[in-house]
């Protein structure tokens, strides 16, 4: 009904936008997620979708943007994942160049066989839509892996080192196909 939301849009809006402006902090997502999850019910869907055009999506953008992987502790997963259930369609694929562009950067200066590589990377493989996974993996994460058993790992019944293999071995599970994609 258009007058529920000509209200819902003059009462309830600017405090909402204005909560998202000043009180959240993207790499605090809990807050600003718990308080949109209890407003979409009432919320109707014509400024639901325009909310997150507008108030979540840009900040998000922008904290990717500024994500460094080697200074950074926190991984983007930890503050952009807690949106995937709320946000509208096409949820974060607008994302997704930049995130693969930062995904790959990250690996290029990391060690395949780092236990942080493979957590940065492992989260992403049921989130991002299957071409950017694909792309990601076969680009990116195969030839890292390619290079390291070729590079530093030997077969040396003398004196075998069978980390580099262990560390190959533990992307297994993340560079696996998924069943549907």
């Amino acid at each position: 009904d258009g007058s529920y939301e000509a209200l819902v849009y003059l009462a309830v809006m600017p405090a909402l936008r204005g909560a998202l402006a000043n009180e959240w902090r993207v790499r605090e997502s809990d807050v600003a997620t718990r308080l949109l999850e209890a407003w979409r019910v009432p919320l109707p869907d014509a400024l639901w979708t325009p909310l997150f055009s507008a108030q979540v999506m840009p900040r998000l953008a922008s904290e990717l943007a500024a994500w460094q992987p080697k200074p950074d502790a926190m991984p983007p997963h930890h503050w952009l994942h807690p949106w995937l259930p709320l946000l509208p369609p096409p949820g974060l694929s607008d994302l997704y160049p930049q995130l693969r562009h930062k995904l790959s950067t990250a690996l290029g200066a990391m060690r395949a066989t780092d236990a942080k590589t493979v957590a940065l990377i492992a989260p992403w493989r049921t989130s991002l839509d299957a071409a950017s996974w694909q792309g990601l993996v076969t680009r990116h994460v195969l030839p890292k892996l390619a290079h390291t058993l070729s590079q530093e790992f030997q077969i040396n019944p003398a004196a075998q080192d069978v980390e580099p293999l262990v560390g190959v071995l533990a992307w297994s599970g993340v560079v696996m196909p998924i069943e549907g994609m």
